[in-house]
């Protein structure tokens, strides 16, 4: 599955959610010098040349997080304590060696840059325990990773990175011929975290999304237990609810987040039925959709997943109103998308205008500046040809290119649903003969994103279908030598005026009326 589409709001949850959180007190100043008693002359100046003052320690800012005392002597404990968790022995060692260094490193803040190390060394030390033991191992480990999790006063990497790190251990290694099979004693744990409305513990956003991260490994390598799915199934289905990011505290944009890691995980579960065994997923999946108000990214994977499910599950399901909302949602795809390039087109715009050669003219508004240097948001794109077409920057090839991803990614999302990730079990497939209408509709819809895509890949073409010849921005040197990568054969205002009528289109085959 592509996820490339995620990195962005991957990057800005983590952004927003981790880097604010790293707080520092201000650093202690130093003492005064203490004033001579009272009733005592003080001695006088020393005229004779000081010595050479020794530099001053610089002070470390105090935490405001708290941190377990690392004991380095107990480094070299782990066989020892370890030895008691194979044998099923509770010792005072394991707790000694856990809480006095193994678990205690990370609590500690000026060891945030090795916690991917620590999480490392934990997979491994967990891989190496006999199936017999593995159990005592999580036990002890969950016991005191919750501890320091839950405990706001903890530092937010160290709690993400514990939370996160129980959703990496793995029941067996995985290799080039199997996959790994993810520890099942942790799947109740993750739950647990992301569902919790526990009043008396903390439970931020980024310790519920690691737990997220964790289940979303689960649903794709795979998960054994019934009820465990269950379990995962009726969690997606209450945070599709309206109430759940309100009563978890999410913030707007990491609430989008977390229903993207859902539908990615019902993706890989590939099922239409709910804990019910109704097709309660799917009909969650189908709202979506058709909510116009949803994130576009949030129900073009949604459709996404209805194209990968195992249709055939759910019997008896109203497939014609499914097909309707998935045409439809093509043509909210090109309102999303043309609403995107007009929102780009302003903040360049906005950004030309406040640039330091100043406003309008040939300094940086929209009669100069970048337009002049061909910045295709701006509508001067030199790909459009004239004024000697000058080469293109890859900033602005790459915003192309990004534009160009955006739309085929969501496009795609619908030829998904309509024909199946395996182009023969989506939601065409499941109509039956009296529907010849609305399988008509859906493969004009097809065709329409067929030809989106040419377009998108090769340009526009003239009246006799092959390709139109347009001036295009250099990319050659003096010596013929490519100087960077070779532009899109199409531009922002040639995809707009596409879109643009692709909506018509769409419209008419939906029988809406354009505006």
């Amino acid at each position: 599955m592509n996820t490339k589409k995620f990195n962005r709001l991957f990057i800005l949850g983590i952004f927003l959610l981790i880097t604010p959180c790293i707080v520092f007190a201000q650093a202690k100043g130093t003492k005064p010098a203490p004033k001579a008693p009272a009733g005592k002359t003080a001695k006088p100046a020393n005229t004779a040349k000081p010595a050479a003052a020794k530099p001053e320690e610089p002070v470390k800012p105090q935490s405001l997080y708290k941190e377990r005392k690392v004991d380095p002597s107990l480094a070299g404990q782990k066989s020892v304590a370890f030895g008691e968790l194979r044998s099923g022995t509770s010792g005072a060692n394991i707790d000694k060696y856990m809480m006095g260094y193994y678990v205690a490193r990370w609590t500690v803040l000026d060891n945030a840059k090795d916690l991917h190390k620590y999480r490392e060394e934990l997979c491994s030390d967990f891989a190496a325990f006999p199936d017999s033991a593995k159990k005592n191992f999580y036990d002890v480990v969950a016991k005191y990773f919750k501890l320091f999790a839950e405990h706001k006063m903890v530092y937010p990497a160290c709690r993400y990175n514990m939370i996160y790190a129980l959703g990496e251990l793995n029941e067996k290694a995985g290799s080039a011929q199997s996959p790994a099979v993810p520890y099942a004693g942790a799947l109740d744990d993750l739950i647990m975290y992301v569902e919790s409305n526990d009043k008396e513990k903390d439970f931020p956003d980024y310790v519920r999304l690691a737990a997220l991260i964790g289940i979303v490994r689960h649903a794709e390598l795979g998960i054994k237990s019934e009820q465990q799915k269950n379990k995962v199934l009726s969690l997606f289905l209450d945070m599709f609810g309206s109430k759940y990011a309100v009563d978890k505290k999410l913030r707007k944009e990491i609430y989008i987040w977390f229903k993207l890691k859902a539908l990615e995980a019902i993706y890989f579960m590939k099922t239409p039925n709910g804990p019910k065994k109704t097709p309660e997923i799917l009909d969650a999946l189908r709202k979506i959709i058709e909510n116009k108000y949803e994130d576009s990214e949030v129900r073009s994977l949604a459709a996404r997943s209805i194209g990968n499910m195992k249709l055939a599950d759910a019997k008896q399901y109203d497939y014609l109103a499914l097909a309707n909302s998935i045409a439809r949602l093509a043509l909210n795809i090109t309102d999303d998308e043309l609403k995107f390039i007009g929102t780009e087109n302003l903040r360049d715009q906005i950004k030309g205008t406040e640039s330091p050669a100043g406003g309008a003219g040939m300094g940086g508004g929209p009669m100069g500046g970048e337009m002049m240097g061909g910045d295709p948001m701006m509508g001067g794109d030199p790909m459009m040809g004239g004024m000697g077409a000058p080469a293109m920057s890859d900033q602005s090839i790459e915003k192309i290119r990004n534009i160009i991803g955006r739309i085929k990614f969501d496009f795609d999302s619908v030829q998904t649903a309509i024909n199946g990730q395996d182009g023969k079990s989506g939601v065409k497939s499941n109509l039956n003969d009296q529907q010849k209408d609305i399988a008509k509709l859906l493969d004009d819809v097809l065709h329409e994103i067929t030809e989106l895509n040419d377009f998108l890949d090769n340009g526009k073409k003239d009246s006799t279908g092959a390709a139109a010849p347009a001036k295009r921005a250099s990319r050659k040197g003096k010596k013929g030598k490519k100087t960077g990568p070779e532009p899109p054969k199409v531009s922002i205002p040639e995809i707009k005026d596409y879109l643009d009528e692709m909506q018509i289109k769409l419209k008419e085959l939906l029988n809406i009326e354009s505006n």
